[in-house]
């Protein structure tokens, strides 16, 4: 039945939308053994096999098989190396069923067999892409039964070195705690004011900022008058989750204050903005 892509697959250069077509056929017909020797032949044509299985998990979830993901899941043993990727889609079969303490178990372990995976078979990886954001989740999911209870209010905003915004049309604002702020805070600021024009002022707002983070504020603005530093007060167990949302919990204050539109920095780190 899968003759005609498996003489795609052997012929000349590899063909990847064959290999694809042919991992969802197997998937979907429960031919895990025919799957393996496909991930395994992905490997041996100079691809990742575990890349590959990630597609094809991807593509079912996508068409609504979860049940499928599950069964690869629970299909490829644990000395198999294929199923790293697979935990991992089947925790996104979990989650599409609003089956969080399961989907995260399967998530956690699935990132922790991909980092095992990638030191004995440094080929045998994701896209970056992909990687990056499996291990941010991994770590940002927190157990239902440990919701944090409503704080009302969050604490002041504090302008600590406040920048020129003179002819400034608009404000550009981010948010950190004090290790991203010490890791990208000057590249953000270098950035921001070199190629960033003068129609917007730049605010970093820092969350619980420790003294090598305040000390680090001082030379930045003297390198960058414009630049406007503030701290926040949060003192809770979720900084992460909290530096995600405190744009949120302070847009209308930043409003109040600039008296001029405002764009909250949006990245896959507070301080990623610019490259």
């Amino acid at each position: 039945m899968h003759d005609h892509l498996i003489r795609r697959i052997k012929a000349g250069v590899p063909d990847d939308a064959a290999f694809l077509e042919l991992g969802i056929g197997l998937a979907d017909a429960g031919n895990l053994a025919s799957l393996n020797e496909t991930l395994i032949y992905r490997n041996a044509r100079g691809g990742s096999g575990s890349a590959l299985a990630f597609e094809i998990a991807s593509h079912l979830l996508a068409a609504g098989r979860l049940d499928v993901v599950h069964g690869l899941c629970r299909g490829f043993g644990d000395s198999n190396p294929f199923s790293a990727p697979l935990h991992c889609a089947g925790a996104f079969a979990h989650f599409l069923r609003f089956e969080h303490d399961q989907g995260l178990a399967l998530l956690r372990e699935g990132v922790r067999r991909l980092s095992l995976l990638v030191e004995q078979h440094p080929r045998e990886t994701l896209p970056p892409a992909y990687l990056t954001k499996l291990v941010a989740a991994s770590f940002l999911f927190e157990p239902l039964d440990q919701l944090p209870r409503a704080t009302g209010d969050p604490g002041p905003l504090t302008v600590l070195y406040p920048g020129d915004w003179t002819g400034r049309a608009a404000l550009c604002a981010a948010f950190g705690d004090s290790l991203y702020f010490q890791t990208y805070g000057d590249r953000l600021a270098g950035s921001f004011f070199a190629h960033g024009g003068d129609e917007t002022a730049l605010l970093i707002g820092i969350v619980d900022p420790d003294t090598a983070a305040l000390e680090r504020a001082a030379e930045l603005v003297r390198h960058h008058p414009g630049l406007t530093i503030a701290r926040v007060g949060y003192g809770g167990k979720r900084l992460a989750e909290y530096c995600c949302s405190v744009r949120f919990l302070f847009a209308e204050t930043l409003l109040g204050m600039a008296g001029r539109p405002l764009n909250a920095i949006n990245a896959r780190r507070p301080f990623d903005l610019i490259a």
